[in-house]
């Protein structure tokens, strides 16, 4: 048997690394001349773990060294990419621009739906953004930012739901902001 199969099978055996066989993109173990053994991860990021083993009789040395890389841990993504949700936050931005006036103009029934979102989620991203950036957990604990987070998303839950029953049982957004204008 060569070197490679025989670390490979003590690895396991022992149960030296409790990783090595959940590990999704190990592939091959390598056998240096020097007595290294060296786990290939391909193309990915790797993390070196230098694992000191007594490995016995199974080899002529009784220490040897063996050097395996395991691919470092996927990152858990949730949601959207960063930079899909900024490129959202920017098209909705640009758009309120045009949307107001052509609201303001035309009073179609569904512009008051259109505007009532567009705000609410410009709020709710824009302030989520500051506290993200000021309500720093080292700086505060663990838990202000996620009550800070809470009561901001109930707050614009709130403030959505307001439009929304303000749109569907009085004269609207837009034509509240014109009865106001008029004063």
């Amino acid at each position: 048997m060569s070197f490679a199969l025989l670390a490979s099978k003590h690895l396991i055996r022992r149960a030296a690394v409790s990783s090595f066989i959940s590990a999704n993109a190990c592939r091959t173990l390598v056998c240096t001349p020097n007595s290294n053994a060296k786990l290939g991860t391909g193309n990915h990021p790797s993390t070196v773990i230098w694992i000191k083993l007594f490995l016995g009789t199974s080899f002529p040395s009784s220490a040897n060294t063996i050097a395996i890389h395991l691919a470092a841990p996927l990152p858990v993504t949730s949601g959207f990419l960063p930079s899909h949700h900024w490129t959202i936050e920017r098209v909705i931005a640009v758009s309120m621009l045009p949307m107001y006036p052509i609201a303001l103009i035309y009073e179609p029934y569904l512009m008051d739906y259109v505007v009532s979102a567009a705000v609410s989620l410009h709020a709710y991203w824009g302030f989520g953004g500051v506290i993200r950036d000021y309500a720093i957990e080292r700086k505060y604990g663990p838990l202000v930012p996620k009550v800070l987070q809470l009561l901001w998303k109930a707050i614009c839950l709130f403030g959505f739901a307001g439009f929304t029953y303000f749109n569907y049982y009085d004269i609207g957004v837009i034509k509240g902001i014109k009865k106001i204008w008029s004063l």
